[in-house]
């Protein structure tokens, strides 16, 4: 026999998509033993108890649910805003890969003009390569302005 679920997120006794986001992301944040704990739990990254905890007429999961809605298709996945915060209704969204990758505590940042994005969106933007922009900061002590901005210049081996 399959249990009922409260929150409504079951079809024939299986749970949904989004419910079991909801899950991993408490075991990854609260569960030693989950294979992502070291990578959030163990950072000090946690859920809120809003989202972990019943009241008297919501779960848990209905609180998320409330706050976060669902996502707007299949390839979104909860992001926090703030790579180092928790999650809770003021730090996170719903987001792309795209996003999702755009917004690792690893993302090289530049800030050009006062403006900060990562590194793989100026590169987009300017359409230049990251190992370019890498090498020119690193080995050429380019500002990120430099490194973006200033045109490829080849030259031919003889």
């Amino acid at each position: 026999m399959h249990p009922t679920y409260k929150h409504g997120q079951s079809k024939r006794g299986q749970q949904t998509n989004i419910y079991r986001r909801w899950q991993h992301m408490i075991q990854r944040c609260h569960n030693p033993n989950d294979r992502d704990y070291a990578n959030y739990g163990a950072l000090g990254i946690s859920v809120c108890d809003r989202w972990r905890y019943a009241d008297e007429t919501h779960t848990g999961f209905e609180k998320f649910l409330m706050d976060m809605g669902m996502p707007p298709s299949s390839v979104y996945s909860i992001d926090r805003l703030d790579v180092h915060g928790d999650y809770s209704p003021t730090n996170c969204r719903w987001a792309t890969p795209t996003e999702q990758a755009n917004n690792r505590r690893t993302t090289k940042m530049l800030t050009i003009d006062g403006v900060t994005k990562p590194l793989s969106v100026w590169c987009k933007e300017y359409q230049i390569g990251s190992k370019t922009v890498l090498h020119r900061l690193k080995h050429m002590g380019m500002t990120h302005k430099e490194a973006i901005t200033t045109p490829l210049t080849w030259t031919r081996k003889k």
